[in-house]
């Protein structure tokens, strides 16, 4: 499992809200679907950002992150990856992508990756 379908998956059997599906996606294409989902126009209207970050998450908030991303026969650093706030100060993500783990955001794999973290709308209105 990738980490956008971790995601879909626990909003769609926890929260009853669907996310969109952007198939099988692979390492070159996760940048732009992470862009679509949290910075694209649309997603001004789906996705508000949480301030101050970290300290203010809550459950069930995205968290953006760096990563490697295979560019023309190159590496370069982009925003490739999401995980899911478990409780405060943690967060839940796919691990090369195909272990699910939960750790402190402080942890070494994800603190110096942290891009930023996203409420969906539907969990301002409760």
């Amino acid at each position: 499992m990738h980490c956008w379908g971790l995601i879909r998956d626990i909003f769609q059997s926890q929260l009853g809200i669907m996310l969109p599906s952007y198939g099988e996606i692979d390492a070159k294409e996760l940048q732009a679907v992470a862009e679509a989902v949290l910075v694209g126009s649309a997603a001004r209207t789906t996705w508000s950002p949480v301030q101050p970050f970290p300290s203010a998450e809550q459950p069930y908030d995205v968290v953006v992150m760096r990563g490697w991303l295979p560019s023309g026969g190159r590496v370069q650093r982009g925003v490739v990856h999401t995980g899911i706030v478990t409780r405060p100060r943690h967060v839940m993500h796919t691990d090369m992508g195909y272990a699910v783990v939960e750790v402190s955001l402080s942890h070494p794999t994800v603190r110096g990756k942290l891009v930023g973290c996203y409420r969906h709308v539907d969990l301002l209105r409760g």
